[in-house]
Formats: structure tokens, C-alpha cells, sequence
């Protein structure tokens, strides 16, 4: 979605920070540029249910052993 340095954004928000669910939602929601449906994709992220490309990985990791 071309938003600026969105690492950086991050950054700058969790350092030194404790962060908790509702300052991370406040957060999602002043990413500028962001559609409104892939604010709420995010806003459904948890570290229970967000796996990224774990599955990707471990279906590789034979290659690398």
C-alpha cells in the first residue's frame, strides 16, 4: 500500500514502550494510507492466530539441513 517507512513507524511506537492491545489498534488505525479493510485485517492479528510463513519455512528447511 506504499506507506512510508512503515518499520520506522513501528519502530518509533514500540520502543521504550510497553504496548498493549488498545495502543496497538490506536496505532493501526494512524497508519496513513492504509485502506480501512487492511486496517481491520490487522486489527484481527494475534499472537495465537498469526503464523506468517511458518509453513513456508518449515516445508524448506530440508534443503538448508
Amino acid at each position: 500500500y506504499a506507506v512510508p517507512n512503515p518499520y520506522e513507524q513501528l519502530k518509533a511506537f514500540t520502543r521504550g514502550q510497553q504496548v498493549t492491545q488498545q495502543s496497538m489498534m490506536e496505532f493501526v488505525d494512524g497508519i496513513e494510507g492504509l485502506p480501512a479493510h487492511a486496517k481491520e485485517d490487522l486489527k484481527k492479528l494475534t499472537p495465537s492466530n498469526y503464523i506468517g510463513n511458518a509453513v513456508q519455512q518449515a516445508k524448506s528447511v530440508q534443503k538448508f539441513l
